[in-house]
């Protein structure tokens, strides 16, 4: 055998140990992809919008068992007291008359329950406590913390690059009307920033500002704190999927805002942040 033979036999021998060595590191590789992806926690999807329909089938449900059973102490804790005195108003009935005829009517009944009883979209603020809650449950174990916030405690300064503070607004006498709407997260530990939290379902009324005040403070960070390290999370679960979207075409150019919902933002934690 001649010396070119040798030398292509070592070199045949060297590329099968090298590819024997790439697929080693291929196989741990792989390992280590499964070991990871076990170790990561799932996010969690509350259904928050379904669960506003429920508590508001339980609210009219409530409010129909109270006019059965003639309960006015009960009805007056699950009802819209000014709704009912305009249907007493429209239907020029005392209170004991309207309950009397619907007790006796359940068609009546659930017409009047229907009306008159707290609208559960009023109540965001156990949507939103829910929303931030189970965002944290998993943040934390990122060391990232979603400090839910007091009304008012933090705003924006119009204008300006600052976040101001309930107690230096009245130090600096700086009126609500010169700030935009206020913070309801401080995101601490591995992430910076601020969260704008909202459950909106179906158009109309108070629904519609809440894209509008999201708007607002996208355009504010894009003005004024684009180039933070600060990120700027603004979390609405809602059905309204083109007005969403509208929000995330017209910002995704802005780094630091980060536009989602409470799963896809305990998505967006897992995929980019290590565990603790």
């Amino acid at each position: 055998m001649d010396i070119l033979d040798l030398k292509r036999k070592e070199l045949q021998l060297l590329e099968k140990r090298i590819e024997r060595q790439n697929e080693l590191y291929n196989y741990i590789n792989e390992i280590n992809e499964i070991n990871e992806s076990k170790k990561k926690p799932v996010p969690i999807n509350l259904n928050i919008l379904n669960n506003r329909n429920i508590r508001q089938k339980k609210i009219n449900d409530t409010v129909f068992n109270s006019i059965k059973e003639k309960d006015i102490k009960n009805l007056n804790n699950y009802i819209n007291i000014l709704e009912l005195k305009r249907v007493l108003e429209e239907t020029n009935l005392n209170l004991e008359e309207l309950i009397d005829k619907c007790s006796k009517d359940d068609i009546l009944n659930i017409i009047l329950s229907g009306r008159i009883s707290k609208v559960s979209s009023r109540q965001g603020s156990t949507d939103e406590y829910n929303q931030l809650k189970v965002c944290n449950d998993i943040s934390e174990l990122f060391g990232i913390n979603i400090i839910r916030l007091n009304n008012n405690e933090y705003r924006p300064l119009k204008g300006s690059e600052e976040i101001i503070q309930k107690n230096e607004m009245k130090k600096r006498k700086i009126l609500k009307d010169n700030c935009l709407k206020s913070f309801d997260s401080k995101i601490t530990g591995n992430m910076k920033g601020w969260i704008f939290s909202k459950v909106v379902k179906g158009k109309g009324g108070h629904q519609d500002n809440v894209f509008e005040e999201a708007d607002i403070l996208c355009k504010w960070v894009e003005e004024f704190n684009k180039n933070k390290e600060e990120i700027y999370v603004i979390m609405i679960d809602t059905d309204l999927i083109n007005k969403i979207n509208i929000l995330k075409t017209k910002y995704k150019h802005v780094n630091n805002i980060l536009i989602t919902d409470h799963y896809e933002f305990q998505n967006y934690i897992i995929n980019n942040y290590k565990l603790i």
